[in-house]
């Protein structure tokens, strides 16, 4: 793509990344929570001692580094995933909903490289699974067979 790989490394993505949630847009998340996330330490002592962590900035600071608009209407929309009523029938018992519930859980553990994940990756790939899902029409429409 025209890039060498020896200019890239982590510290270009978090430079980037804080850089653009700090610097563009006016409704910016917080500085701490953008220190934080990236592992600096600005203010010494003072930061681990006074300052903490916090969830309502650490989850702005994400939907502002995963470039939603701040400044939309979308930006507070959350992610997309599967409730039990979407993923079976209406008419099916809650033991049937369980049960498709493991399937996709099965369905996404199945390939080697999944069997592995701790919970928190596991929920992210579902997360990513289920916003294919949503938008498979689209995809389908927009992309080279």
């Amino acid at each position: 793509m025209g890039v060498d790989p020896s200019d890239l490394g982590t510290h270009s993505t978090r430079k980037g990344v804080a850089t653009q949630c700090c610097a563009g847009s006016t409704v910016s998340p917080p500085l701490l929570s953008v220190c934080l996330r990236m592992g600096w330490t600005i203010l010494g002592p003072v930061q681990g001692r006074y300052l903490k962590y916090e969830k309502a900035g650490d989850q702005y600071l994400g939907r502002a580094a995963a470039g939603l608009d701040v400044n939309s209407k979308e930006f507070g929309v959350s992610s997309y995933y599967f409730e039990r009523e979407t993923i079976s029938d209406v008419s099916s018992s809650e033991e049937q909903q369980l049960d498709m519930n493991e399937t996709i859980d099965k369905y996404l553990k199945e390939p080697v490289s999944c069997r592995d994940l701790n919970g928190k990756s596991f929920h992210l790939m579902k997360s990513l699974f289920a916003s294919i899902c949503y938008h498979y029409d689209f995809i389908m429409s927009h992309t080279h067979e």
